[in-house]
């Protein structure tokens, strides 16, 4: 079998453009098939293709595309049938060459089928190279249709003791050259071009031939009965007027001819002129339309396909004509420019509106204590006691020391305040009586009892507690408010009382939350620490100096 062989470089599929659209050409075809070629290791692989395909073919899906316009056997070389009549087959950019067997003389062999080859880049960069051992094509008739062979270099062919080092066609052959370069190709007869039998026809357009050699006739052309008409004007679909260059050396036989302006060809004065339809752009100056890729859109007779705008998106482009086919990505989708489809965004984040959605930072996180799922419009909150790390998919339980209201996330308890438990929605207050002045707290025995001669009263405080006023005192800790000092106390510590102190012997104290005492007055006293009040001393005696008693009044008083 033949194999073909990339001798130098190619676009790898994915590459570029011309591996990714299965094309079209100006003129009506049935099915079109994009046929790319890698480098193949000498392996004979069967291939099993159905005669008649609608999927589009790739490198990448077939590695050994060998012999792929074939459909015949020919010297013992199997054809695969890839094209059936009518199909048009885009040749990668490359040099492509048939395998070294030594049964397999010719590198393409078609029998009574017909359908276009077309280089996908700019003229001649796509390359059949012989290696100055093989012919490069033959052709046995074409069922009634044409062969169409366009913008292909055809060089190093070679046959020994036969005919057509570049191209034969036998059996009333139909086919049309254009804008191709047939070049240093041998054989015995017609170094370039060989064509024989009644019916055989070759139109040739706007091709150049050069270093072509023969060791008999005809260097460039031999025809045996067939013919070859030259046209001096570019080909259909193309405009421009071509230069004509050197002589050609052509050889007839048997009533063959070879009529028109015989002349290689300047094919760099024709322009592709024709008009893609919708949904394809024209590659560079081919007579080549070729898909625009999914994502983008074109109107007729486009140079080049336009972007569907961001947030929105385009699966197949081939009928698109105007923006209005991109479709607009659901809310809770992204779409960037040129976009084949949406993207959903991920768990974690929402989008309302996809409409201006240009690539996955169109996405906003959920934020803190909220959570969604992939695709999604909007994020939902999380329990009580329960938050979130942006971008989240779920919630966790809040820890202790912290706390979450609904939709919120993990805040430290307050000062004043503990949590001592696992998922809680709020905090305890370390009541009255205490106070707490750091935050987090994670029990109780965080929260600190107001010393002796201090008090509060409030549920949430968080600086030390204030000092009992005089008069009053906290003779525990951890109370809540201050006791007055009942009659015959007192207190006068500005810092604060834990007791009240009893009134001393000769003083009193008549009222309750005093702040000192009173002396007993003449003719009282007492003998008592707490007293509330002053004794009367007896007739003719007064309190004596110690204020403990009475003393005998003097005489005359």
């Amino acid at each position: 079998m033949i194999d073909f062989h990339h001798s130098t470089t190619v676009q790898e599929p994915g590459a570029g453009r011309r591996f990714l659209r299965s094309p079209r050409w100006p003129v009506s075809k049935s099915r079109f098939f994009k046929v790319a070629f890698l480098v193949i290791v000498l392996v004979v692989v069967p291939a099993v293709v159905p005669a008649v395909m609608a999927a589009v073919l790739y490198a990448n899906d077939h590695p050994v595309l060998y012999n792929s316009i074939s459909n015949e056997d020919f010297y013992g070389t199997q054809g695969n049938n890839i094209v059936n009549n009518d199909d048009s087959i885009a040749v990668g950019v490359g040099t492509f060459s048939g395998a070294p067997y030594a049964s397999a003389d010719t590198v393409y062999y078609t029998v009574e089928i017909y359908f276009s080859l077309v280089c996908s880049g700019a003229l001649h960069t796509c390359v059949f190279d012989g290696l100055n051992s093989r012919r490069l094509m033959f052709v046995m008739g074409t069922g009634g249709g044409t062969i169409r062979l366009s913008g292909i270099h055809f060089k190093d062919g070679y046959v020994d003791s036969n005919s057509g080092g570049a191209l034969s066609f036998y059996d009333a052959a139909l086919v049309t050259i254009e804008v191709c370069k047939i070049s240093s190709n041998q054989a015995t007869y017609g170094g370039g071009l060989y064509a024989r039998n009644r019916g055989t026809t070759i139109n040739i357009y706007t091709t150049g031939f050069d270093g072509n050699t023969v060791t008999n006739y005809g260097d460039d052309i031999y025809t045996n009965a067939a013919d070859f008409i030259w046209h001096s004007n570019c080909p259909p679909d193309w405009s421009g007027t071509p230069t004509p260059g050197s002589d050609l050396d052509t050889y007839s036989y048997n009533g063959g001819t070879v009529s028109g302006t015989i002349k290689s060809f300047d094919i760099g004065t024709c322009t592709f002129s024709g008009s893609c339809p919708p949904g394809e752009y024209k590659i560079d100056s081919m007579d080549f339309c070729d898909n625009c890729e999914p994502g983008k859109f074109s109107g007729e007779g486009s140079s080049s396909c336009s972007s569907c705008p961001a947030g929105k998106y385009l699966t197949n482009a081939a009928t698109s004509v105007e923006s209005s086919a991109c479709t607009s990505c659901s809310s809770g989708q992204y779409g960037g420019t040129a976009s084949a489809t949406c993207s959903p965004c991920a768990s974690g984040k929402y989008l309302t509106n996809a409409a201006t959605g240009v690539e996955s930072s169109a996405c906003t996180d959920c934020s803190a204590g909220q959570y969604s799922g992939s695709a999604s419009v909007s994020c939902s909150l999380c329990d009580a006691g329960k938050s979130s790390t942006p971008p989240a998919s779920s919630c966790f339980a809040c820890a202790m020391g912290t706390h979450s209201p609904t939709g919120s996330p993990c805040l430290d308890c307050e000062a004043g305040k503990y949590n001592q438990n696992l998922q809680q929605g709020s905090c305890t207050n370390c009541g009255t009586g205490r106070y707490s002045s750091t935050t987090g707290n994670t029990a109780v025995s965080f929260c600190l009892n107001c010393e002796a001669g201090k008090t509060s009263s409030e549920v949430i405080r968080t600086t030390p507690c204030p000092a009992c006023p005089e008069g009053t005192s906290a003779p525990a800790p951890g109370l809540s408010f201050c006791r007055s000092c009942p009659a015959g106390t007192y207190s006068n510590n500005p810092d604060g009382a834990a007791n009240c102190a009893l009134c001393g012997i000769g003083k009193y104290g008549s009222a309750t939350q005093s702040t000192s005492c009173d002396d007993c007055v003449a003719g009282t006293f007492n003998l008592v620490e707490g007293s509330v009040t002053c004794d009367k001393c007896p007739a003719g005696q007064k309190m004596n100096d110690a204020g403990n008693g009475c003393a005998v009044c003097p005489n005359g008083k």
